[in-house]
């Protein structure tokens, strides 16, 4: 019985294996007609600037919520 169980497990992972493989040449193929290969590294710059922009802008509104907090914890204005 465990020699059918070994072969189930395995005709499984082939099964499971082909469906990642296949699905990775779809998902490139769709990445790619969005997003070309040749204008991917300015894509992923300009999204790195708005990123670090937003963290920053992010951080900032958190300081002030602590501050606040902060003075309302402590009887300040």
């Amino acid at each position: 019985m465990a020699s059918i169980d070994e072969k189930q497990k395995e005709e499984y992972y082939l099964r499971f294996h082909i469906l990642v493989m296949e699905a990775q040449k779809v998902l490139r193929a769709k990445f790619d007609s969005i997003i070309k290969p040749a204008d991917l590294t300015e894509k992923l710059n300009k999204a790195k600037r708005t990123l670090a922009k937003l963290n920053r802008n992010a951080y900032k509104e958190l300081k002030k919520q602590n501050a606040a907090q902060k003075r309302r914890k402590f009887g300040g204005a």
